[in-house]
């Protein structure tokens, strides 16, 4: 995801934040960490929250972890670890894998995620 720092605010914890808005009345609020990674993501429509995300990261900034929350918003209902078995000669991730642990409805049969990338150096 790309943003314009200029749109960009940040709380008092200096984590920068930006609300985008897709259909009317749906909006989501996205917080960001001081690296620019997405860590929560709130879910609205018209004006009362539908659902959450949150997102974690390790040290070289790579998604480890993200979860879920609909209706109860305190228990997910899902939440997928992420592993990084292949990379190229520069660090570059090449392959990810994802492994989802579900806990109901809305998100039950989503297949694990598996991603691949091919990166061209010029």
């Amino acid at each position: 995801m790309s943003y314009n720092t200029n749109d960009l605010k940040r709380n008092p914890d200096e984590q920068l934040r930006k609300e985008l808005f897709y259909v009317k009345g749906d909006s989501v609020f996205y917080k960001y960490n001081v690296a620019g990674n997405i860590i929560e993501a709130n879910g609205y429509h018209d004006g009362k929250q539908e659902w959450r995300g949150t997102y974690k990261y390790n040290e070289k900034h790579l998604l480890i972890e993200e979860a879920y929350f609909y209706g109860d918003l305190k228990k997910p209902k899902s939440k997928t670890s992420y592993h990084y078995p292949s990379f190229d000669l520069k660090g570059n991730w090449l392959k990810r894998i994802g492994d989802i642990k579900n806990f109901g409805p809305p998100r039950d049969g989503i297949t694990e995620p598996v991603a691949l990338r091919e990166i061209i150096y010029y």
